[in-house]
């Protein structure tokens, strides 16, 4: 009982400690950001979602202590429901993309409830309102971003992407956080930190179910319309782009373990693929035209059909 409580408080203190890095040197403590859920998920799966709930407590009162609950409360909400998700899913064994979706469907959902209160929900005034909280949020990242630099005019463009597409972005960057912070976690419960019943399923196997190919046809549908379902549709594609990204990216994993490439090597192919629009759209085509090709049974005959 003693080991778990102590777990607990270590896992909500390592979390406390990234993000008030983050806070401190944002240039450098941004990217340090993505795993900050990656101590109360461990907890987790070792020990149970009990334990990484007082992990989560741990944190919150450590937040208490260092400032406002209030203003980090979005934020304690979609780390603390993310991590307690992919915990439960890698101590139960399920497989990635179910966990991973879950986790984000999850933090999403926390996140908005934590929002809600701060937005203006009179008639006409929903997107001013909706506007201004984004615009706050922004700012914040101004100085890290250079957005000082732009033109108004360039800033204006970003500024209505931004608001058309926030959404699906904060789903993608979500989405992206998760599926790093499972698949590393899975590599750290192999040290035998902990153990579960069941199937392992590596990266490779990542696979959305075919039906997901209906919500792509529907977004270009609302997308060829007129607005807002055009806002709707744009959201909805960019969301399932991720989605399909990870499927491709899972593919070309695939292929590399078949060649028997070794990590050095694996490492560049990864960072080039990520690292050109057209790429990323390329890869995730590829994991849209698995649905009808298969395209893993290339690299592992032994793979059942798909169904």
């Amino acid at each position: 009982m003693l080991a778990w409580l102590g777990e607990a408080v270590l896992s909500g203190l390592l979390t406390f400690l990234v993000l008030l890095a983050v806070a401190a040197v944002p240039s450098w403590g941004g990217p340090l950001a993505v795993f900050a859920p990656l101590p109360l998920t461990v907890v987790t799966a070792r020990n149970g979602i009990g334990t990484g709930s007082l992990g989560l407590l741990a944190l919150t009162l450590f937040l208490g202590w260092w400032g406002s609950i209030l203003s980090a409360l979005p934020s304690l909400l979609e780390l603390g429901i993310l991590a307690l998700v992919l915990g439960e899913g890698l101590r139960r064994r399920w497989r990635g993309e179910k966990t991973v979706v879950l986790g984000v469907l999850g933090a999403a959902a926390g996140a908005l409830l934590a929002v809600l209160p701060q937005i203006s929900w009179q008639p006409g005034r929903l997107m001013e309102s909706w506007d201004r909280h984004l615009s706050l949020r922004l700012n914040q990242f101004g100085g890290v971003l250079g957005l000082a630099s732009l033109a108004p005019e360039s800033w204006a463009s970003i500024k209505s992407f931004l608001l058309e597409t926030y959404p699906s972005l904060i789903f993608l960057a979500l989405l992206f956080a998760a599926t790093a912070n499972f698949y590393l976690a899975r590599r750290i419960g192999q040290r035998h930190l902990f153990t579960a019943e069941g199937p392992d399923f590596p990266f490779s196997s990542w696979c959305i179910s075919d039906g997901w190919v209906w919500g792509v046809i529907i977004s270009l549908t609302l997308y060829l319309l007129a607005l807002p379902s055009r806002r709707l549709g744009s959201n909805l594609l960019l969301a399932l782009g991720g989605l399909y990204l990870l499927q491709g990216l899972a593919i070309l994993s695939s292929f590399l373990q078949h060649w028997k490439l070794s990590l050095p090597l694996r490492v560049p192919i990864y960072f080039l693929s990520l690292s050109h629009p057209f790429l990323l759209c390329g890869l995730a085509l590829v994991g849209l035209a698995d649905v009808w090709l298969n395209l893993r049974r290339w690299s592992n005959p032994s793979l059942p059909p798909r169904k």
